[in-house]
């Protein structure tokens, strides 16, 4: 809007310059033109004397000074025209002043195009960082804990297919493993019930593609609490769909890549409009086998 009246201010002003500079050419048209020319002949009239003649247009005056000189005062019209100079002058004076008010008002939209992708890269910055910080980056930190645990529990167990749940079925479970091992099982069922607790508090923050991922890790998270308490029956064959899904860690690995790499991009382009973001992809070497519908 500001361009534009900019823009029209300058033509106004070109057109200006335009009618004046005809109005200068029109009144130079009926100038008088006096021309002092010695006479040929010296009339024989007396001194002073003034004769018009016959042609309506010319009046002779004759004055008697040291010698015979004829002052002849002549309407000549000028032929008529245009002070084409003028004319160009002022046409580059409003092309000038157009295009630089064109130039204004595209500067002007594209800071105005700037200040709302960075504003929109902004709310989308602060947005993702959270989903970091406040889910993924503690969920990683504690998973990782919770992994070194128990493959140092499980490097002691002559069952290299052990798995810590099947172990917990068991009423005697206490009887069957060393003091400090019952110490790092403890600390194990911990980390579940804080892991299980960040899915439910900030479930909402992840991808749709990792909720039955999260699903299943929650339902193995609460079943370890579960047996570590003694509340469940030994049947490990009922409870051996809940083992804990291990291709949920591959996958938070790379929402968490995706999620790194648009930050990254949104802060080296802030003034950028940046696009959709790319979609999670989970390759087949990571999906989830399917869910038993009954019991072995």
């Amino acid at each position: 809007m500001i361009a534009a009246r900019i823009l029209m201010s300058i033509l106004v002003l070109g057109f200006c310059s335009l009618v004046e500079a005809a109005d200068k050419t029109a009144a130079s048209i009926d100038q008088p033109t006096t021309v002092a020319t010695q006479p040929h002949q010296v009339d024989t009239q007396p001194a002073g004397e003034i004769t018009q003649r016959g042609d309506p247009t010319h009046l002779d005056v004759q004055l008697d000074l040291a010698g015979p000189l004829e002052v002849r005062q002549i309407d000549k019209q000028q032929p008529s025209g245009i002070d084409w100079a003028t004319v160009f002058s002022s046409l580059l004076a409003a092309g000038v002043g157009a295009g630089g008010a064109l130039l204004v008002g595209w500067w002007s939209q594209r800071g105005i195009r700037d200040s709302l992708a960075q504003n929109a890269n902004a709310a989308e910055l602060k947005e993702l960082q959270a989903k970091l910080d406040s889910f993924y980056g503690p969920y990683r930190q504690l998973s990782e804990v919770n992994k070194l645990l128990a493959d140092e529990f499980k490097s002691r167990q002559p069952d290299k297919a052990f798995r810590t749940l099947t172990l917990l079925l068991k009423e005697e479970w206490q009887k069957l493993i060393t003091k400090p091992d019952r110490a790092i099982v403890s600390e194990i069922v911990a980390n579940d019930i804080a892991l299980n607790k960040l899915i439910m508090e900030h479930s909402g923050l992840v991808d749709s593609k990792l909720v039955p991922y999260l699903a299943r890790a929650g339902a193995h998270f609460r079943l370890m609490e579960l047996a570590y308490k003694g509340m469940l029956e030994d049947v490990p064959e009922r409870f051996q769909r809940y083992v804990y899904p291990r291709q949920l860690d591959e996958a938070l690995n790379l929402e968490i890549d995706r999620l790194t790499n648009r930050c990254e991009q949104l802060r080296r382009h802030s003034a950028q409009q940046a696009g959709a973001m790319a979609s999670l992809e989970i390759p087949d070497s990571l999906r989830l086998p399917d869910w038993p519908s009954t019991l072995p």
